[in-house]
């Protein structure tokens, strides 16, 4: 009888400890902890008890619009890729986890935290005597890395600023302490008059969500950004794991923990820039044709066995972003030469119709040169190697593999070009869709259909024949949204706008 209640009371006790566990509390909803976000959610009101843990994943996003609470690091886990929109005057403690690998005995990185108190964890750095690491700070108007760890070992990283990381082993880098919920942060920029790299900053991401630059202009939807203003342009540098810099625009999102290299045209009125607590995205590119801004450019690739490269070749007016060195003295080195300048972002005008691209290298090998967007924006486009003779149709063939010797550093291509008319649609109705098919008419003989996203991606490209009379069938898209056709005949180009619901 006795170990008979004995028996009956643990039982009770652990029903009853059941009972009384924390739940995670989103809005009027409860979780069993831990709990891991399994879709994007919007809420009102999260809370997060101190026994209790929360992780956002990657490719999932916590949007809180009143109040967040969790007062525990390991309450609210933010995996790599994972985002969480928040803006409150509470302390919100958690941790945000960045995975570092390692490239041919480095990976860099440029990084930044969004920590309030920043807190490197050293043992995740250098979790063995054997591995090495190096965290770099630019100096703007001495034109120079400082290698901040050689100054001071116990060097903890500055809100808002950016820095160069390299590791020799894979590991997770891990932010613990409270996160920057701030509605904005203000950075210390600066533009140096006499310095050949001038009004280059090092900047970071201080918040665990995606940001945006704005393209400094009139429209709200830019204004709206975490990074506008008139003195900054609208593009972006971060590097990539074999050493490269790699230029980005406006549209492309600035990651939580990423640190990212903007230029400067001249100093701002009072030596800061500031960072907007928002993750509000400008891309005018993902509406409709009928009302985006009709703006050509063409984005390229080159890739090899040391690294890559990009550029972004615009045909309209304003200022472009100067080409930079690399950190890796063997990645390969793309530019557009325009003006006696090179630009790893530039801009020719409405009028130009060629350019000449440089390409360096240190080693020699094979490069895959790729159209990477763009396309649908050109009735014409070819490039031409001087060094082989070879004219490529990048139309047809949008990717061109070569050959180079080590320390190349010349013309060696030349783009000839000719845009789309007006928005690159010519309204030529040659095709329309009818269940999961588009049917194309009209096609006499072997021809080529492409289809293109909104951003100019090559989605498809099918070869067909027809013949008088008769109509081709090829696979629709499978994702809703406008898309553009183009029809290759010998020498008649045809393009058309669908919708694809």
């Amino acid at each position: 009888m006795r170990r008979f209640l004995i028996t009956s009371f643990i039982c009770v006790c652990f029903v009853l400890n059941a009972l009384a566990q924390s739940k995670i509390t989103i809005d009027e909803n409860e979780f069993d902890t831990p709990y891991t976000l399994e879709t994007n959610i919007s809420a009102t009101t999260v809370t997060i008890p101190s026994d209790c843990q929360l992780t956002i994943p990657n490719g999932k996003v916590l949007t809180v619009t009143g109040t967040l609470t969790s007062q525990d690091v390991n309450c609210l886990i933010i995996e790599e890729g994972g985002q969480l929109v928040y803006v409150g005057n509470n302390t919100v403690k958690a941790t945000v986890n960045k995975h570092i690998d390692a490239f041919a005995g480095y990976k860099w990185y440029t990084i930044s935290t969004p920590m309030v108190e920043p807190s490197i964890i050293h043992s995740a750095l250098c979790p063995n005597d054997d591995s090495h690491y190096d965290l770099y700070q630019y100096i703007e108007p001495g034109q120079g890395w400082v290698e901040s760890l050689s100054v001071d070992p116990e060097f903890d990283e500055q809100l808002g600023m950016g820095y160069l990381y390299a590791n020799t082993v894979n590991d997770v880098y891990r932010f613990e302490g409270e996160l920057n919920t701030q509605s904005n942060q203000s950075i210390i920029v600066t533009y140096t008059g006499d310095v050949e790299l001038k009004g280059f900053n090092l900047i970071g991401n201080p918040y665990p969500h995606d940001i945006y630059m704005g393209r400094y202009n009139t429209s709200a939807g830019y204004r709206n950004c975490a990074i506008y203003h008139d003195k900054v342009l609208p593009y972006y540098y971060s590097i990539n794991g074999s050493g490269s810099w790699i230029s980005y625009e406006f549209t492309d999102a600035i990651k939580p923990c990423q640190g990212v290299l903007i230029k400067l045209t001249d100093n701002t009125d009072d030596g800061y820039l500031r960072i907007d607590n928002t993750d509000h995205n400008p891309d005018f590119y993902s509406q409709s044709t009928a009302n985006r801004i009709f703006e050509p450019k063409l984005i390229m690739t080159v890739s090899g066995n040391s690294g890559k490269d990009k550029i972004i070749v615009h045909l309209s007016d304003g200022i472009g972003l100067d080409k930079i060195d690399h950190i890796s003295e063997n990645a390969p080195y793309m530019c557009v030469n325009y003006d006696n300048k090179d630009y790893a972002i530039v801009h020719v005008g409405s009028d130009c119709s060629t350019s000449d691209i440089i390409f360096r290298n240190n080693q020699t090998g094979f490069f895959t040169l790729n159209v990477e967007e763009g396309l649908s924006d050109f009735s014409y486009l070819h490039l031409i190697d001087n060094i082989t003779g070879d004219d490529i149709d990048l139309l047809m063939e949008p990717s061109y593999k070569f050959a180079a010797n080590g320390n190349e550093y010349e013309s060696r291509f030349k783009l000839v070009f000719a845009p789309n008319s007006n928005d690159g649609i010519d309204n030529t109705i040659f095709a329309y869709i009818s269940n999961n098919d588009i049917i194309i008419s009209g096609v006499k003989e072997k021809a080529t259909l492409q289809v293109y996203d909104i951003t100019g991606r090559i989605i498809s490209s099918d070869i067909i024949s027809g013949t008088e009379g008769s109509v081709c069938r090829v696979s629709k898209p499978n994702v809703t949204g406008v898309y553009v056709l183009r029809l290759i005949e010998s020498n008649n180009v045809n393009t058309q706008k669908i919708v694809v619901e």
